[in-house]
């Protein structure tokens, strides 16, 4: 049983994840049957919980909401690390296999592969925002801790609830904005909603994504069927979901201009604000990786090589 918590028309649940399923039977000679349920069996707090209990085999899952436990992916909260999915995506993965796998933070369940999101713009029901100061004071929802800790240093007002949310949030004017990818903001709604996008190069970051099998589950399994699972997950899976999330933002890209949003590229002072505010973020995932023994310097210089390498820079 594989839980999918966005929605079936998603490219990532709709081509990604059944696509992978389907790869999945075919490696292993169709002894693995995975199967996708019509909806989700939790809420996306609840996914490591979830299969970490055996309720569901495999699970999509935010990595943020692992809480304190898995915490080197986040990585990808640094600001600005890549220009495409990807890349992020690629670099994740070889991070993960050569630095932080030996950290052992995922407990009960495997990563079958991480991968990143796309990159966050702040989508604004009214006013535009073309500089620091323009987000203070801006309700901006805000799906965990580390989301609230990002808005109130740059000035704005966190309102705590789930991205999948966005629409009921800002529309129903609870909030006023979010930083989110392209792609989520067309598919949860936001397209003729927020009519002004603050464009951040590279993104205010990359939300860092996994999916993950319980580890007894997997571990009960045959050699031949745990490579099955493994060579069409893997790099291979991480760098096929970010060529799908790259397609998705490029779709919220079009679909936005074709309804007429404001576009306002962040300028070179604020890129350059954004990144003084936001640099307490590298300093605690450094932290926490020299925590858990990992050469967190070394990791991310190997993770914006990687990039460098994939992005042609």
């Amino acid at each position: 049983i594989f839980d999918v918590f966005i929605p079936s028309r998603a490219p990532l649940h709709a081509i990604g994840m059944v696509e992978f399923a389907r790869e999945v039977e075919n490696l292993s000679d169709g002894t693995l049957k995975i199967t996708i349920p019509s909806a989700p069996m939790a809420p996306p707090p609840r996914l490591f919980d979830m299969v970490e209990d055996g309720i569901a085999d495999i699970a999509l899952a935010p990595v943020i909401y692992a809480g304190k436990r898995i915490q080197l992916p986040s990585i990808t909260d640094v600001f600005s690390l890549a220009d495409t999915a990807p890349a992020a995506s690629v670099a994740l993965w070889r991070t993960y296999e050569k630095y932080f796998e030996a950290a052992d933070e995922w407990g009960g369940v495997v990563p079958i592969t991480l991968f990143t999101h796309g990159d966050e713009h702040l989508f604004v029901k009214g006013k535009g925002v073309d500089s620091i100061t323009s987000v203070d004071g801006i309700k901006v929802v805000s799906p965990s801790p580390l989301h609230a800790d990002r808005i109130k240093s740059l000035g704005g007002v966190p309102v705590g609830g789930p991205a999948i949310q966005m629409f009921e949030l800002i529309n129903g004017g609870v909030a006023e904005a979010i930083f989110v990818p392209f792609g989520p903001a067309m598919v949860q709604g936001l397209v003729g909603v927020t009519d002004n996008i603050t464009t951040i190069p590279g993104g205010i970051s990359r939300p860092a994504f996994s999916v993950i099998m319980n580890r007894d589950v997997f571990e009960s399994l045959t050699p031949k069927q745990q490579d099955a699972i493994m060579q069409a997950g893997g790099e291979n899976l991480a760098a096929k979901l970010g060529a799908i999330v790259e397609a998705e933002s490029a779709a919220g890209i079009e679909a936005f201009t074709k309804a007429g949003a404001t576009f306002t590229p962040a300028s070179t002072d604020m890129v350059t604000g954004l990144d003084d505010r936001l640099g307490f973020i590298e300093e605690n995932w450094l932290k926490i990786a020299e925590d858990r023994g990992i050469d967190g310097p070394a990791a991310l210089a190997f993770y914006r090589e990687t990039v460098a390498e994939m992005e042609g820079n």
